[in-house]
C-alpha cells in the first residue's frame, strides 16, 4: 500500500510539473507571465503585438512598447480578456475591427499613445466594458455613435464634444473630462443621461455654461467646473440638481454673482467659488442654499458686502473671505447665523 501511495503522489507530482511547463511555456519570447491568465510584454524590445500570446488569457499589459499599429482581429480570439492596457507607447494607428470578439474586456487603457482617432465600430463589440482611458493622446474629434456601445467613464479626450457623443450611454453614472481643452459643452449634452452622479469638467477652457445643460440630472451629487474661463453664471443654469452636494468653481474668471443663480441647489453643501475677479454679490445671489455649510470667497475682488448677502444660508458653518479688497464689513452680516462655527478673514 505505501508504494503505491508514493507511486500515485509520484505520478501526480509529474503531472503538476508538467502542467506548470506547458503554462510557462507558453509565455511569448520577450514578455512576462507572473500569474496564470496574465501577460506582460512591456519594453522598448516590443515592436508589436505578439502573434503567440495564449488566447485564454485574462490581462494583457504593454508599457513603454514601440508599437504603432493595433491592426484588425489581431486580439479577436482573447474571448476571455478583461484588462487590457497599451500604454506610454507610439500607438497611432488602429484598425477599425482591432478589438473585434473582445466580448468580456472590462478595462481598456490606451493612455499616453500617439492616437489622433478612433474608428467608428471599434468598440462595438465591448459591450461590458467599465472603463475606457484615452488620456494624453492627440485626438482631435470624436464620431458621436462611437461610444454608442458603452458604458464608461472618459478621462482626458484632448476635444470639443460633439453633439449626441453621450446620448446612447444611458446607464454612465460618473464622466471625467477633465484637464483637456474643452472650450464649449452642447446644451443637449447630458440630456439621456439620467443617472449620471459625478460629472468632472475641470481645467478645460470653457468660458460659459449653456442653459440647460444641467436640468435633467436628478442623482447629480458633484460637480466640478473649476480651472476654466467661465466669466458669468445665469440663472437657471444650475438645476434642478436635488442631490447635488458639491460644486466647485474656483480659478475661473468671474466677476459678479447675480440673484437667484444657485437657486435651485437646495440639497448643496459645499460651494468653492474662491479664485476669482468677483467685485459684486447680489443680496439674492445665496437663495436657495438650504443645506449650504461650506462657502468658499477668499481671493476675489470684493470691496464691500451686503448685510444681509448671508440671508439664506441658516446653516452654514464655514466661510472663508481673506484676500479680497474688504475694508471694512456690516456689522450684522452674520446675524442670526448660529451654526456659523470659522469665519476666515485672513490667510
Amino acid at each position: 500500500d505505501n508504494e503505491i501511495m508514493k507511486w500515485k503522489f509520484h505520478t501526480i507530482g509529474l503531472f503538476c510539473l508538467f502542467i506548470i511547463r506547458i503554462t510557462s511555456g507558453q509565455c511569448p519570447d520577450d514578455c512576462r507571465c507572473p500569474r496564470p491568465g496574465q501577460v506582460d510584454c512591456s519594453g522598448s524590445d516590443i515592436l508589436e503585438i505578439p502573434t503567440s500570446i495564449p488566447p485564454n488569457i485574462r490581462s494583457l499589459i504593454m508599457l513603454n512598447t514601440e508599437v504603432k499599429e493595433l491592426p484588425d482581429r489581431i486580439l479577436e480570439n482573447m474571448t476571455a480578456l478583461l484588462i487590457l492596457r497599451i500604454e506610454k507607447s507610439e500607438l497611432s494607428i488602429l484598425g477599425s475591427k482591432a478589438l473585434s470578439n473582445l466580448i468580456s474586456l472590462r478595462y481598456l487603457s490606451l493612455l499616453n499613445n500617439r492616437l489622433q482617432e478612433i474608428p467608428d465600430g471599434l468598440f462595438k463589440d465591448l459591450t461590458k466594458l467599465e472603463t475606457l482611458i484615452l488620456a494624453n493622446n492627440q485626438i482631435s474629434e470624436l464620431h458621436p455613435l462611437v461610444f454608442s456601445t458603452l458604458m464608461i467613464g472618459l478621462s482626458k479626450l484632448n476635444l470639443d464634444i460633439p453633439n449626441g457623443l453621450l446620448n446612447q450611454l444611458t446607464s454612465l453614472q460618473e464622466i471625467a473630462l477633465h484637464s483637456n481643452q474643452i472650450s464649449q459643452v452642447p446644451a443637449d449634452i447630458f440630456a439621456y443621461n439620467t443617472y449620471l452622479q459625478k460629472i468632472f469638467i475641470s481645467n478645460n477652457k470653457l468660458s460659459s455654461l449653456p442653459q440647460g445643460f444641467l436640468m435633467n440630472l436628478p442623482e447629480l451629487s458633484k460637480l466640478t467646473l473649476h480651472a476654466n474661463a467661465i466669466k458669468e453664471i445665469t440663472t437657471g443654469v444650475f438645476g434642478p440638481l436635488p442631490k447635488l452636494k458639491e460644486l466647485w468653481l474656483y480659478d475661473n474668471q468671474l466677476e459678479k454673482l447675480g440673484a437667484n443663480v444657485f437657486l435651485n441647489l437646495t440639497y448643496t453643501q459645499l460651494l468653492i467659488i474662491s479664485r476669482n475677479q468677483i467685485q459684486y454679490i447680489s443680496i439674492d445671489a445665496f437663495n436657495g442654499l438650504d443645506e449650504l455649510l461650506e462657502l468658499s470667497l477668499h481671493t476675489n475682488a470684493l470691496s464691500t458686502l451686503e448685510e444681509d448677502v448671508f440671508h439664506s444660508l441658516p446653516k452654514l458653518q464655514s466661510i472663508s473671505i481673506h484676500s479680497n479688497k474688504i475694508n471694512h464689513l456690516p456689522i450684522d452680516l452674520f446675524r442670526d447665523m448660529f451654526n456659523l462655527a470659522t469665519i476666515q478673514l485672513a490667510k
